[in-house]
């Protein structure tokens, strides 16, 4: 049995309160949401302009889907579900070799930073497949249970920790090998 957050039940309150007529509980859950969905686009495509426009798209897909979430539980879980796939959408549409390229000199992974453990850190997530990126992304950084990330991702239960388990593992091996430039 998982504990629930006091934010988790406040979302599942804002979507009821949605799906009963109240247009300001959408203004609420936008508010706090769009800067997780920025982040989470901003990791697939690197680039802000686009992560924007995958958020419009993706707040579009929400109302018009809202209404049929049973589970206002799940809000979070299927939120950024859509933004997955609004990424991934994006990514097949519009990205090229060149403009990857682009996005990924202005990243914020880019930026100078003395400390080497932390540029050590840096270099070996970037030599991690961007599957197993996600998954530690989304168990780690965003604090989301292995249940939650199966269902933000579509994939198994059994994926997720596999692709935990070789993240962690590549992590390991890039960390211990000193010729990491």
């Amino acid at each position: 049995m998982s504990l629930t957050s006091p934010d988790q039940v406040f979302d599942e309150l804002l979507v009821m309160r949605y799906q009963a007529g109240d247009q300001k509980a959408l203004e609420l859950l936008i508010k706090r949401w769009n800067p997780k969905i920025m982040r989470y686009a901003y990791r697939y495509i690197e680039d802000q302009q686009s992560s924007e426009d995958v958020a419009q798209e993706v707040w579009i897909a929400v109302i018009k889907g809202l209404n049929r979430l049973t589970d206002s539980s799940k809000f979070g879980s299927w939120l950024l579900g859509i933004t997955h796939n609004k990424a991934i959408d994006w990514i097949k549409k519009n990205a090229t070799p060149s403009s990857h390229l682009i996005a990924r000199e202005r990243s914020p992974m880019n930026e100078s930073i003395a400390d080497p453990k932390i540029l050590r850190m840096r270099h070996a997530i970037k030599l991690l497949t961007v599957n197993q990126r996600n998954v530690l992304t989304l168990f780690y950084l965003e604090g989301h249970s292995i249940q939650e990330i199966s269902e933000i991702l579509n994939i198994s239960v059994g994926t997720v920790k596999s692709r935990l388990f070789y993240a962690r593992e590549s992590l390991k091996q890039a960390l211990n090998n000193t010729n990491y430039e």
